[in-house]
């Protein structure tokens, strides 16, 4: 994957979602107490398919596969 700002190709970070799945330890009424870190999953990490962000300028980012 290929990731460009259109407006500034030396602007070279981005932001885009991921899809995390956490565990929690919670309390009895079911409000989180405590992130348990070590149980962390990535369930999507992003593509050529999702929206990227130009941290620098705040532009929507090109992105492409290697391949094309």
């Amino acid at each position: 994957m290929k990731i460009v700002c259109p407006k500034n190709k030396d602007h070279k970070r981005f932001s885009v979602t991921a899809h995390v799945t956490e565990r929690w330890l919670v309390d009895e009424e079911g409000a989180v107490v405590e992130i348990v870190p070590a149980d962390s999953e990535v369930t999507h990490r992003p593509d050529a398919d999702d929206l990227f962000e130009c941290v620098e300028c705040d532009c929507d980012a090109v992105s492409t596969w290697d391949n094309q």
